[in-house]
């Protein structure tokens, strides 16, 4: 899911920061997203799903603290494998430092293997479409203020270009 950010045009996003998200894929560029989705076929392996949801949403939110400062604390995933939806998520948490360990600030911890349903069947598809619907509310009534506030706090000697 991508927001499209009413107090700014594209443009202005664009001026202020070349690339809002971590990828150069130039359709989702300029157009934050607030929940990753990732699409398997059936009968492959969950955990390499998972370590790429873990490695996508990682560098999203390293990206996020380079152009902000800071990373939300809840990130929202999807993944979809066949027909079975898996609700995955990323917390951001600050690292504490002990002597054995070395730490950037910031733990990024993701919660896992929430199963959604399937879409086989009429009911389940409901579920699906709930979840769905309920993503959509939360990215524009918290992800959304959110990140206005970040960009509007984007100055031009923040900015990245």
């Amino acid at each position: 899911m991508v927001l499209k950010i009413p107090s700014l045009t594209t443009d202005d996003v664009h001026q202020r920061i070349p690339f809002i998200n971590q990828t150069y894929y130039t359709p989702v560029r300029s157009t934050p997203i607030a929940v990753s989705i990732e699409t398997k076929l059936v009968g492959t392996d969950y955990e390499p799903a998972q370590t790429q949801m873990a490695v996508w949403v990682f560098a999203q939110s390293a990206h996020l603290r380079v152009i902000f400062g800071r990373a939300p604390a809840f990130l929202p995933l999807l993944l979809v494998q066949g027909d079975d939806w898996t609700f995955m998520a990323a917390t951001q948490a600050n690292a504490t430092m002990n002597s054995n360990s070395e730490s950037n600030g910031h733990v990024t911890t993701i919660w896992d293997k929430g199963f959604i349903g399937n879409t086989s069947s009429l009911e389940a598809v409901w579920k699906v479409s709930a979840v769905l619907q309920y993503l959509a509310m939360w990215s524009t009534t918290k992800h959304l203020p959110w990140l206005e506030a970040c960009l509007h706090g984007v100055t031009s000697e923040r900015s990245l270009s």
